[in-house]
């Protein structure tokens, strides 16, 4: 919509009057200009959920149909092994967002949000269209009030044939391509193909990009951010925040895959990280990982602090995933650097923000009671200026703290996929006191109307399941177990065994310990 004033309520009807088929009236507030205080939403990671309680299983049982021909719908064995995965519950609808819907709703009907911004894994439908109306429709009281701008995810966007795809191998978006998110969600992108984009919102310039695509020097969309940034007009806009899917700094202990976390992170810190301190940027916001995380200001793994003025030295880099999808109970048992003494949170919820010239105040809110859980305040004097020979000094004189050595987890994940269903088998009876009829993961995974699964409730799951596969696999009768060629040495196996297990079992357990999440 153009030419429109600046900062203006603007009620609206869709339909044909001439027909007398018009919706209700409903209103938004028109983007801010510079020198007003904006007020928005942030968020990642939703998906949707059936209002009457029912699951769509019917396209992931086709999907997995593999799992039907070895176990029987509806068999423990199928049971357990789609719990490990997290497939049958969280691939059919995002249990998160009966929790985080509601209370999206509740703060757009306060009429004060300007906008939203979705960073990717929007609708979770890859290929299910129906799926894209039922996430439309449980959207509507948000979007239609407030104007809501996104960033593809990997479920949107990535399969082998997509436009300039960073993952050749990956098939996150059941083939969508990003088609029905650029048809459903057009943004003011620089092509109908290349889905990145920048927009001055009051005093804030965002820079929205597409982490599915390529990202490398030789890049168009490499291109694109450094002439963006180049010229920010920081006297119009001091703020400048840079959204994406994927993370540049993440805690998840997942590295092995050319889309692992841990390796994807690493790639954009070594080809943005340096470019986002010289020229400035204050926040990221991204997703991807289930979970809310943030870092302190930070380059190089390393905390840069404040300076004289109390101006933020580095970007504070925000995961915002926690907002539908089952979250992510992934952290390493030894943090990196940038998260020292900072919260990471493992329940549904979302954020917000009000920001104008001089403040910016970012809170992160539990769905559940929405509750403020935590809160960054960033400050620049008015007039403030960019000052880039101290920027290049900073990047010329932090070496950087190193980051933990992740041993491979492809050997935790084929205990997981391969040797836990056969360890089901040969001991009903360990098996059924994790996930058989009468206990609390039986009853959330086949509860009607779903509910949403917590962090202690996850937690619980992945330590039981744990428990009982230690006594039973070691090194000595992995192979005889497994029944086939291992894809690596036993030992190497154990040891990715046990270093995620430790993960799982020690720091996740004490940070969700120290919540007050009831159980849904």
């Amino acid at each position: 919509m153009a030419d429109l004033e600046p900062n203006t309520r603007y009620y609206y009807v869709v339909g044909d009057e001439a027909a007398n088929t018009t919706s209700t009236v409903s209103s938004f507030i028109s983007a801010p200009g510079p020198d007003d205080t904006v007020k928005l939403l942030a968020f990642a990671d939703v998906g949707q959920y059936n209002e009457d309680g029912t699951k769509g299983f019917g396209y992931w049982y086709d999907t997995y149909g593999l799992f039907d021909e070895v176990y029987a719908i509806g068999t423990l064995q199928y049971t357990a092994l789609q719990a490990v995965l997290v497939t049958l519950s969280q691939q059919a609808d995002q249990d998160g967002t009966i929790l985080v819907y509601p209370a999206l709703i509740e703060e757009a009907s306060t009429g004060e949000y300007h906008s939203a911004w979705h960073n990717g894994d929007v609708s979770y439908a890859r290929g299910m269209a129906w799926q894209w109306d039922t996430f439309g429709h449980l959207m509507e009281p948000l979007s239609s009030r407030v104007p809501t701008m996104y960033s593809p995810g990997n479920h949107e966007y990535d399969w082998p044939t997509a436009h300039d795809s960073q993952f050749a191998e990956a098939i996150d978006s059941g083939g969508e391509c990003g088609v029905p998110y650029k048809m459903r969600a057009p943004m003011p992108t620089v092509s109908s193909d290349d889905l990145f984009y920048s927009i001055d919102h009051g005093p804030i310039h965002f820079l929205q990009l597409n982490t599915e695509a390529r990202f490398d020097e030789d890049s168009e969309q490499y291109k694109f951010v450094v002439r963006d940034l180049f010229t920010v007009d920081r006297s119009k806009t001091p703020w400048v925040v840079v959204g994406f899917h994927r993370m540049m700094y993440t805690d998840a202990f997942d590295g092995v895959s050319e889309a692992s976390a841990q390796r994807v992170a690493a790639e954009m810190r070594d080809v943005f990280e340096a470019m986002f301190v010289y020229f400035g940027v204050d926040m990221t916001w991204q997703g991807h990982n289930h979970v809310y995380q943030r870092t302190c200001p930070v380059f190089n793994n390393t905390c840069v602090g404040y300076d004289k003025e109390g101006v933020a030295r580095g970007p504070i880099h925000v995961t915002m995933g926690h907002a539908g999808f089952m979250l992510s109970p992934s952290y390493q048992p030894v943090e990196a650097a940038a998260f020292a003494d900072t919260p990471e949170l493992a329940f549904f919820g979302y954020c917000r923000a009000e920001v104008n010239r001089t403040h910016f105040n970012l809170q992160m809110l539990d769905a559940l009671n929405q509750t403020v859980r935590d809160e960054i305040r960033l400050y620049k004097p008015l007039g403030w200026e960019l000052d880039v020979n101290a920027t290049q000094a900073l990047i010329s004189d932090t070496p950087g703290a190193p980051f933990t050595d992740n041993p491979t987890n492809a050997g935790f994940k084929y205990i997981i996929s391969t040797i836990f269903p056969k360890l089901l088998l040969s001991d009903i009876v360990g098996a059924l006191s994790i996930i058989g009829q009468g206990t609390p993961i039986y009853a959330k995974l086949n509860a009607h109307p779903s509910r949403p699964i917590s962090a202690e409730f996850m937690t619980q799951t992945a330590q039981s399941v744990i428990d009982f596969v230690t006594p039973l696999v070691n090194a000595t009768n992995l192979q005889e177990i497994a029944g086939a060629a291992l894809p690596m040495s036993a030992e190497a196996i154990m040891e990715s065994f046990d270093w995620v297990a430790s993960a799982w079992k020690g720091r996740i357990a004490e940070l969700v310990g120290a919540q007050d999440y009831a159980e849904a």
